[in-house]
């Protein structure tokens, strides 16, 4: 049997800490520790091959990351064959897009191998650190607070929905780097 678990927050949420604990601990998420940069000097953890994947399928429904809508289907193939290349007993991927791409996985894994990860935090956190660090990145029309703060919300929202029915493990990105005992709680999922 393999395990598969999805790690999932809204980007600036601590879903890349959360990833390199995991990563560290065994699952196997990636061959390269992703994205480095001021936000993430550790990496990002993204396997990169998920994350191209998601983007691609957010645009051929007219979305991206700032913009995302619900993909309820595409590039069957091609997520087929990502699948069937990092599947192992113990993997998985982060990637916060899979919130709104997740239907495009879902048959290709199987319901009794998912175990979402969900990094909460803040919303209200979460949307300054958006606001300071990538608010570039996001179109001048869409990058007040509010706008980001409601993307945020929309990223949970949109989690909470694809997670029903499935095994879900919360993680409280304020718990997770106050406490080892929750650190080590984490690790013996």
């Amino acid at each position: 049997m393999n395990k598969c678990i999805i790690i999932m927050g809204s980007m600036r949420s601590g879903s890349s800490l959360v990833a390199r604990a995991l990563h560290e601990w065994g699952v196997y998420l990636t061959d390269t520790p992703g994205l480095y940069d001021d936000n993430n000097p550790e990496g990002e953890y993204e396997n990169l091959d998920f994350t191209e994947l998601n983007e691609l399928l957010l645009k051929d429904w007219g979305g991206n990351w700032f913009n995302p809508v619900e993909v309820p289907s595409g590039r069957e193939k091609e997520c087929k064959d990502l699948v069937e290349k990092y599947r192992a007993p113990l993997w998985g991927w982060k990637d916060n897009r899979t919130a709104f791409t997740f239907k495009c996985y879902e048959k290709l894994i199987g319901k009794e191998d998912i175990l979402f990860f969900v990094v909460n935090r803040q919303h209200e956190s979460i949307a300054h650190s958006i606001y300071s660090s990538l608010r570039d990145q996001i179109p001048e029309s869409k990058q007040s607070f509010e706008d980001i703060l409601d993307l945020v919300k929309k990223y949970y929202s949109q989690i909470d929905k694809i997670t029903k029915g499935y095994n879900r493990f919360d993680i409280h990105y304020e718990d997770f780097i106050k406490n080892p005992f929750y650190n080590s709680k984490l690790k013996h999922f």
